[in-house]
């Protein structure tokens, strides 16, 4: 879930909620296919329930992404293709954001823009940071995805506090 709670965490609740209001619900059933590798996608997904499997494209299991990630971000950043397709592994509910949408919304606002980008930065560096530690380079500056630094902590916390009202607000229960 560190995704979505730097994501939210670095967003502010008026941007969470123009979010809401580019976005749907979605119910998808397990099996289903949100995102088919090599096929442009429309949408970015906030994981609000449920599990799905991120596969390569001979079918293999590559990751398993659960409540509170986002999905589909690289190919907005980037207008490309995703190279791996995102499969339900159990019925699930996704908020769906259009990305013509979102892009129309950063063209508008400025600073909205540059919270999302940022946003977006930080958490891409985070795991590039995690991969590169996992490949076993970079040893003198060992990096430990698992430990957070306080204002890592502090944006996360903000992030969880707002994932949990923009559940209840969608769905309802708890996240």
């Amino acid at each position: 879930m560190t995704k979505a709670l730097t994501i939210l965490g670095e967003l502010r609740d008026e941007d969470v909620a123009a979010l809401v209001r580019l976005g749907e619900v979605l119910s998808v059933s397990a099996g289903q296919r949100l995102i088919k590798a090599g096929e442009p996608i429309t949408a970015i997904y906030l994981v609000l329930d449920g599990e799905f499997r991120i596969e390569a494209r001979d079918g293999k299991i590559i990751a398993k992404v659960l409540t509170g990630e986002v999905l589909g971000e690289m190919s907005l950043v980037e207008s490309v293709p995703p190279s791996v397709s995102v499969v339900t592994a159990r019925p699930s509910r996704v908020l769906s954001i259009d990305q013509a949408a979102l892009t129309q919304a950063i063209a508008h606002d400025d600073a909205f823009a540059a919270r999302f980008y940022r946003a977006i930065a930080v958490f891409l560096s985070r795991r590039l940071r995690a991969t590169v530690t996992q490949l076993g380079y970079g040893e003198e500056n060992r990096f430990d995805p698992d430990e957070m630094e306080d204002d890592l902590l502090n944006v996360t916390g903000h992030g969880g506090e707002r994932f949990r009202r923009l559940v209840q607000s969608l769905i309802g229960g708890t996240a």
